[in-house]
């Protein structure tokens, strides 16, 4: 079919999000391919075209994959908080403060993802409630250990019982996304 002709336009519009922009491209390189364009001069003009494109209309974030991400560094940070709670020694301790600044790595990206996206598949500051949310969860579980050494408390019974119903939400939490 010629690239011209709307039908053509219509049955490659498969996928929302990138239809724009794949839509464009293929339209463009079959023109370049009508026009009988050298194939070096013509995979220029793409590569001058795809830049184009990619500065018009860009490719739209996957903010459910960034968030699943996001979600399940916090599944492991309150698994490390459980089984620091179930027995303490330093190695956990350790992880706990690397998986705080790996979230911390997560949320400035994200962030920045958001601030560069032109649209959103949902609202843009439930997106970010939900960055700023699960950054908080794994900056408290630092603060908790953190806490429990300053002060020298010692893991109880009913600290292991929060941590279980807190493991169980971010499990449910992880699979939601």
């Amino acid at each position: 079919e010629s690239p011209r002709n709307r039908s053509y336009l219509v049955a490659n519009n498969t996928r929302c999000g990138t239809c724009c922009h794949t839509v464009l491209q293929r339209f463009i390189t079959h023109w370049l391919r009508l026009t009988g364009s050298n194939m070096n001069h013509s995979k220029k003009h793409e590569n001058i075209i795809t830049k184009l494109l990619n500065r018009l209309i860009p490719k739209p974030t996957d903010f459910f994959t960034l968030l699943t991400e996001q979600s399940s560094l916090v599944t492991v940070t309150i698994r490390n908080l459980h089984q620091y709670m179930m027995q303490p020694n330093p190695e956990l301790t350790e992880a706990l403060a690397a998986d705080e600044h790996q979230a911390d790595a997560l949320k400035i990206r994200n962030l920045h993802q958001l601030n560069r996206a032109f649209s959103t598949p949902i609202d843009r500051e439930d997106i970010y409630r939900a960055i700023a949310s699960l950054d908080w969860i794994i900056t408290h579980c630092k603060s908790t250990i953190n806490e429990m050494l300053d002060l020298e408390v010692e893991p109880d019974d009913n600290m292991r019982m929060i941590l279980d119903e807190l493991l169980a939400g971010c499990e449910a939490l992880e699979r939601g996304f």
